[in-house]
């Protein structure tokens, strides 16, 4: 559920995001009326010619703005398997039944909306041909949260003629918080418009919440008489904040409004490496405004 305070920052920077944009838009407009009123031919307008013989030049610094709306994905089936084998370490439950090997949860999905900057560079080397790099940062209105909890109980017999019943109670969440990408960029530009794709790195600031609580007994099945053993039952738990690392690709296309400034729609999409076990992944839809120099 969205508390008051995030649906405020939300608020807050949606009115942000127009107050720059409109900034973005004035400054530009105001530079390239200046320059229209130097030129005799200042009666042309400031859109950028929208003719197919001819190409907007994208090349230079780029900055801008973003609004996004993202969906995580995170996998939990492994996200407790170190806790589980600390608590039976050195048994032959663990030894024989690779209890903490079992998938003990599954996936779970949240979205969220967020907002963004980016600062980038792109250079022409061919006729409509761009090569670039950009760096954005990516923070949400309200942090991507997902979890998953769950319960497994099953028996197996082990060498020592005991059959042991087994339970299993574990739960996992992780939560990003923001996260920034460093992206190559190759476009090609066709009239006032830049398609374009990007790969990169990616890397984010996570808190993650885990929990395992193993219940094991045991019936004597052999011949020795040997005892029974009672129900019992550990905890183990990990709370921590953490780096994760990703790659990322996409796909976009820049459209050019005035002589220097352009609006962005763009597809995301990023793949962390494991954090404590859980996998996970992003992807996000973006709409922005930019200024390129």
């Amino acid at each position: 559920m969205t508390s008051r305070s995030d649906s405020a920052m939300t608020r807050r920077f949606h009115r942000a995001f127009v107050v720059a944009a409109v900034t973005i838009v004035a400054v530009a407009s105001g530079t390239a009326r200046a320059a229209d009123f130097g030129d005799d031919d200042f009666l042309r307008g400031t859109l950028a010619p929208f003719s197919s013989s001819s190409y907007q030049d994208w090349s230079g610094v780029n900055f801008g703005v973003t609004i996004s709306r993202s969906t995580q994905s995170a996998d939990f089936g492994s996200g407790t398997s170190d806790l589980i084998a600390y608590i039976l370490r050195n048994t032959v439950i663990e030894n024989e039944g690779q209890v903490s090997q079992w998938t003990t949860a599954g996936k779970s999905t949240t979205t969220s909306n967020g907002y963004g900057v980016f600062l980038g560079y792109n250079y022409e080397i061919e006729p409509r041909l761009y090569v670039g790099i950009d760096a954005t940062y990516n923070r949400f209105s309200s942090a991507l949260t997902s979890g998953y909890s769950d319960t497994l109980a099953r028996s197996f017999l082990t060498s020592t003629s005991y059959n042991y019943n087994v339970y299993l109670d574990t739960s996992s969440s992780v939560s990003l918080r923001d996260y920034g990408t460093v992206r190559a960029r190759l476009g090609y530009s066709f009239g006032q418009f830049l398609p374009y794709a990007v790969l990169g790195g990616a890397v984010g600031r996570v808190d993650v919440t885990r929990q395992a609580t193993v219940g094991t007994s045991a019936l004597y099945v052999g011949g020795g008489g040997l005892p029974n053993i009672g129900y019992s039952q550990q905890t183990q738990s990990d709370n921590r904040s953490a780096i994760a690392y990703g790659i990322v690709a996409g796909a976009g296309l820049d459209a050019m409004i005035l002589p220097n400034v352009f609006l962005r729609a763009e597809y995301e999409f990023v793949q962390f490496t494991p954090v404590n076990g859980i996998k996970m992944n992003l992807q996000t839809g973006r709409v922005g405004v930019g200024m390129k120099f």
